[in-house]
């Protein structure tokens, strides 16, 4: 390297040194950070964090009444299911799969009668669905078809009193975020004498048994309880003004046209009166057309020979004297059909006055009405034949008839009022 070279890189480096020396203590101080004021903001972009609220363990459905309407435009979902009392709640319904969804589809506004079903599956909260409910549907069961019973155990709810067809109930009320209304009794004259006790008192139970659809019952349902067992909590539910009314209050009144008998019946009953229908064929008066006849037969009866009442699966009527061998008009029962017959009889109390009623139990060999049944009748002392019994339905059983439908049959006939 030359001389020259050498000289000026050292009188660089030399001035370099002399420069930096130069430097004042207030300029090497460390310099203040000034704040940033509104106007030049820092903005870190962050996406919001949501936490949703995990899904409850879903809980077993079974029986559930309700119908299905539409939900309101816009919300997200098309179906909403409405409890049976729509004190109850509602909530949500689906499909497991596209048959359950085909069959939601089919009951939605559906109009009466068939709009109600009973319903399986699961019930899940904390979806997004109507009031953040739904039930997840497994199994429907919707008309008269009658499900087989199938077990329960350990239900818990409280038992309350209500009505059923204008007459006495008893009420399970499950336990619950929709407490559903099921009807209970028991074939256990022990355990039905602790339902009786243990209604109203608003004591949790642990009731166990079997379960019934599709029956003529409070809300289709009926629990066949085989034991209760208290555990030891309360619940208040509202609960019917039962005691302070009267489950006649609504019923009406028929009174015969001739004064012979009158008496009350529930406005849901079904009401047949019969007049001339028809004669014997050797009864016809020589000389005379049946056409001729049959008005002349009118004229002479013009009040109503017999009266039919179909009510909570029985029937009974009353036929007047004049018709006391139905040849005017077949009122009652004019068949038995294919089974055994045993004869029976049983005191009934008809217008103050207990009377001995025969007749016979029909037994077809089943167990619903159209294959076991019961026919019973009277003669009251002023010459009216009263007769009462099970009506043939495929949708009841012999059960059935004797807890929800007897005892009102017996009920009304115990009202009439005769004439003396």
């Amino acid at each position: 390297m030359n001389k020259w070279k050498i000289t000026l890189i050292s009188a660089v480096l030399i001035s370099l040194l002399i420069s930096a020396c130069s430097i004042s203590p207030e300029e090497l101080a460390p310099k203040a950070i000034e704040p940033k004021t509104a106007e030049t903001p820092t903005v870190i972009p962050t996406e919001p964090q949501v936490i949703e609220a995990p899904a409850a363990e879903p809980v077993p459905v079974a029986g559930w009444l309700g119908k299905i309407v539409s939900a309101p435009e816009g919300v997200g979902y098309e179906d909403i299911l409405v409890l049976s009392p729509e004190t109850v709640g509602e909530l949500g319904i689906m499909g497991t799969n596209e048959d359950m969804e085909a069959q939601v589809l089919a009951l939605r506004d559906k109009p009466e009668p068939g709009q109600f079903a009973h319903f399986w599956g699961s019930l899940v909260c904390g979806v997004e669905d109507h009031n953040g409910c739904q039930i997840v549907v497994e199994r429907i069961r919707v008309g008269a078809t009658a499900t087989d019973p199938e077990p329960i155990e350990n239900w818990q709810g409280i038992l309350i009193p209500a009505a059923f067809n204008s007459g006495d109930s008893t009420v399970f009320v499950l336990k619950g975020s929709y407490a559903m209304w099921y009807s209970i009794h028991s074939n256990d004259p022990a355990v039905l004498q602790q339902i009786l006790d243990l209604r109203g008192t608003d004591q949790v139970v642990n009731v166990s048994g079997e379960l019934l659809t599709g029956v003529p019952d409070v809300n289709g349902a009926r629990i066949q309880a085989s034991s209760i067992t208290l555990t030891g909590e309360a619940q208040t539910v509202d609960q019917p003004d039962t005691a302070s009314q009267d489950p006649r209050a609504d019923w009406q009144f028929y009174q015969d046209p001739g004064g012979k008998y009158a008496f009350r019946f529930p406005p849901t009953a079904d009401i047949i009166v019969h007049g001339i229908e028809g004669f014997p064929t050797d009864e016809l008066p020589d000389g005379m057309t049946p056409d001729e006849y049959m008005i002349q037969l009118r004229e002479e009866h013009p009040d109503p020979l017999c009266v039919e009442v179909l009510y909570a699966l029985g029937y009974f009527t009353i036929n007047s004297p004049e018709n006391l061998e139905r040849q005017y008009t077949p009122c009652g029962r004019t068949g038995v059909g294919a089974g055994e017959t045993q004869e029976k009889s049983q005191i009934i109390s008809i217008a103050g006055k207990e009377y001995t009623a025969g007749g016979f139990e029909f037994m077809g060999g089943g167990d619903t009405l159209d294959s076991h049944n019961e026919t019973l009748h009277v003669m009251l002392d002023n010459g009216l034949r009263v007769e009462f019994g099970a009506l043939p339905r495929i949708d009841a059983t012999w059960q059935d008839y004797l807890m929800k439908g007897k005892p009102r049959i017996l009920d009304i006939l115990a009202g009439i009022e005769v004439e003396q």
